[in-house]
């Protein structure tokens, strides 16, 4: 039977602590408001354990331990401090008063329990140990009392002894001393050491704790007293020790006549210690400078791939337009009816050669998309955007992307949607990710069929619930090569590529599919894969969806008067005046060809400062107020002033001479990232394409901005 004393000035604590531990038949339980009535309750019954508050009335429980711990018969007790004082500080000085352990308020029953269990053990254990140690004291006291009678033989052991030996009266006189304590504590000699010459070479603030110690009558002071000591010689030689003392009782009368001190050289201890800090301080600087290295290494290869991702789009962007541009002029002339029969057959090898060209830029650009999305991943800057979508739609819309390619390969694509799938046409997702997946393994499927003698692609959607989550789950069939096991192990690794020796015209980055399964594992599904050589292969896919019942309603048709609109488009394009800010003369010629071809009138600036003045000039007289452009193409990266500097001066200039609607800017970059897109955005661009942009896309921006450019100016008016 273990007894516990609970000590706390707060009822209701003491009362919550008891019914935890009232839960151990085992344990008798006693409680006190207070540290005094503890101490008092403790000298007349001693408990097996102590849990105190810190925070009480008339002692607290920092005085408690102290007062137990002077009392050689209480010091053993073993005491957890319970306090609501969280932090490393507060544990720190409830370990140095003396606590066993700490607990910070409030605590769980279990770990209260599992520390009071361990504590008992500890204190049982403790107290087995002191009385082994006692009797062993006991049994050698009385075994060496011929070594006491005898001082020649007491002095023989002293000497060989390794421990320092010091033997003093009760007020700390020296009457013995032996050649190893003289060496520990830096005494030179036994003369050194008479009466208390013995301390001369201890500190003053330790020799002030020893002063104390022997002034405290032995009957309320701790008897065993332990003090860890850097002794100082006279030679400025500095030694740690540790000092210990054990009362010496009279043989003939029941009281102490002295104290026997031991002392311990614990240098090499104190500087291993002093050692392993250093250690340990010079290793969390390292780990410290690692991680700078690492975040200064990371920052160095994002501006990489930006450098080479802008770098390889400038060019691209010049090809692929020229490219579209050369497509228009060898059909046009292909076409015409005066054509012999010699240049139309150069001609359509002219147009074999551009569509070559076309396809190699534009794998090109898969290539360092697929870089971009990398270093996006190992950056972890890729972020999911869930909204709702219609799955249908998004698969009708990406089988639609390789219609045309299909066809011109004779591939047959066909999907089908499971019956689940018309009970939930709303979903929440991120569209764009699952049609990035779904466009890269039909791509693969498209590239693989081509050489087949069957030329099938089958797409299977559908949607299953796993216990609380619903998943939408994609399959892409084909009819393809196939693929060994030792292909398949590889499949989504970085850089992998399988059928390399297969007569493919292009091969890829080998990263497609690694990125596929980053994203599909983004979104908490999984990517497999079923193939075998020349049966084809079949690629599946699930993400985790949320469903959402939107209500359906019928929207109101218009009707759409086609004639009307031309005629509106084209008094839209007619006489607009667009300004193509741009440092590369390759991109300013297709730039300014593809928009003035579709009936806009272009200017050129090479820079933002050219761009700036362009607009300073035309508003320099006071009248002035109208706009010099009704839109603008700004590159990011030019010589002289940059975009971002020449949007800050454009709006500026606008805001001085009042302009109530600003001029709409178009953002023109190589790099694609998602910082250089808000960049611009909040330099005040309306819009922002991404190098090598499309003629489509560039015309259809150019019409949707110039045309809610005439709404705003309208709405001023």
């Amino acid at each position: 039977m273990s007894s516990i004393l609970i000590v706390d000035d707060n009822a209701d604590m003491r009362q919550y602590v008891r019914k935890i531990l009232d839960k151990e038949p085992n344990w008798r339980i006693s409680e006190v408001a207070n540290g005094k009535a503890a101490l008092d309750r403790v000298r007349v019954q001693p408990p097996d354990m102590i849990l105190s508050d810190v925070m009480m009335p008339i002692m607290n429980g920092f005085q408690l331990i102290s007062n137990l711990k002077m009392n050689s018969s209480t010091a053993s007790i073993p005491v957890i401090l319970l306090s609501g004082r969280s932090g490393d500080q507060g544990k720190v000085e409830g370990l140095d008063a003396g606590a066993d352990d700490y607990l910070v308020k409030p605590f769980s029953a279990q770990e209260l329990l599992a520390r009071v269990r361990t504590q008992l053990k500890i204190g049982r254990f403790r107290s087995s140990l002191e009385r082994k140690v006692r009797r062993r004291t006991l049994e050698l006291i009385n075994a060496n009392e011929e070594i006491v009678k005898s001082e020649t033989r007491y002095r023989t052991l002293s000497v060989f002894s390794p421990v320092g030996i010091l033997h003093t009266d009760l007020h700390g006189n020296m009457q013995y001393v032996n050649e190893q304590f003289l060496k520990i504590v830096g005494l030179d000699n036994i003369e050194d050491a008479s009466r208390k010459g013995w301390r001369r070479t201890i500190p003053p603030e330790y020799d002030q704790i020893l002063n104390e110690w022997f002034e405290t009558p032995h009957k309320t002071k701790d008897l065993q007293f332990k003090l860890e000591i850097q002794f100082l010689n006279q030679h400025l030689h500095k030694h740690w020790g540790l000092l210990q003392s054990e009362p010496i009782m009279d043989q003939h009368q029941p009281h102490i006549s002295g104290y026997v001190f031991a002392v311990s050289d614990i240098t090499e201890r104190k500087n291993l210690d002093k050692e392993r800090m250093e250690i340990i301080r010079k290793a969390e600087a390292i780990q410290l400078k690692r991680a700078r290295d690492a975040e200064r290494h990371q920052r160095q290869q994002e501006r990489f791939v930006d450098m080479i991702c802008h770098e390889i789009r400038n060019p691209l962007n010049g090809i692929i337009n020229n490219v579209d541009l050369l497509l228009s002029s060898v059909k046009d002339r292909r076409n015409s009816p005066a054509q012999s029969e010699s240049a139309y057959k150069q001609l359509l090898e002219d147009e074999e050669a551009t569509e070559a060209i076309k396809v190699c830029a534009q794998h090109q650009l898969v290539i360092t998309n697929d870089v971009l999305l990398l270093s996006k991943l190992e950056a972890g800057l890729v972020h999911l955007n869930k909204t709702p979508f219609d799955p249908v739609l998004m698969t009708r819309s990406v089988v639609g992307m390789f219609s045309a390619e299909a066809r011109s390969k004779n591939i047959n694509i066909s999907f089908e949607f499971s019956p689940e799938m018309k009970n939930h046409q709303n979903l929440i997702g991120d569209p764009n990710r699952i049609s990035q997946v779904l466009i890269n393994l039909l791509s693969n499927a498209v590239k693989f069929t081509s050489n087949s003698l069957t030329r099938e692609i089958f797409i299977t959607v559908s949607l299953f619930q796993q216990q609380l989550d619903v998943f939408l789950k994609f399959s892409v069939k084909d009819t393809g090569l196939g693929m060994t096991e030792e292909e398949q192990s590889n499949l989504f690794k970085r850089f992998s590529q399988v059928n390399t020796k297969s007569p493919q015209l292009y091969e890829g980055s080998g990263l497609g599919l690694f990125l596929s399964k980053s994203f599909v594992t983004a979104m908490s599904g999984e990517m497999t894969v079923r193939s075998s050589p020349l049966k084809g292969s079949e690629f599946s896919f699930t993400v985790k969806t949320e469903i959402v019942q939107m209500p359906t309603t019928e929207c109101p048709k218009k009707e759409i008067k086609t004639k009307q609109y031309f005629s509106n488009l084209e008094r839209a394009q007619k006489d607009r005046k667009i300004l193509i800010v741009e440092d590369n003369t390759v991109n300013q010629r297709v730039l300014q060809r593809h928009l003035t071809s579709n009936g806009y009138s272009c200017k050129i600036a090479s820079n933002g400062l050219e761009a700036v003045q362009l607009f300073e000039a035309n508003w320099v007289k006071p009248k002035n107020t109208e706009t010099p452009f009704d839109l603008v193409f700004m590159d990011m990266e030019m010589p002289v002033m940059g975009g971002l500097e020449a949007v800050g001066r454009i709006r500026a200039l606008e805001r001085e001479r009042g302009h109530p609607v600003m001029v709409p800017i178009v953002g023109l970059s190589g790099n694609a990232r998602e910082i250089h897109i808000n960049e611009g955005l909040a330099a005040g661009m309306q819009m922002f394409l991404t190098k090598p942009y499309q003629k489509d896309q560039l015309l259809k921006t150019a019409q949707q901005l110039i045309s809610q450019f005439d709404a705003l100016r309208h709405l001023g008016d």
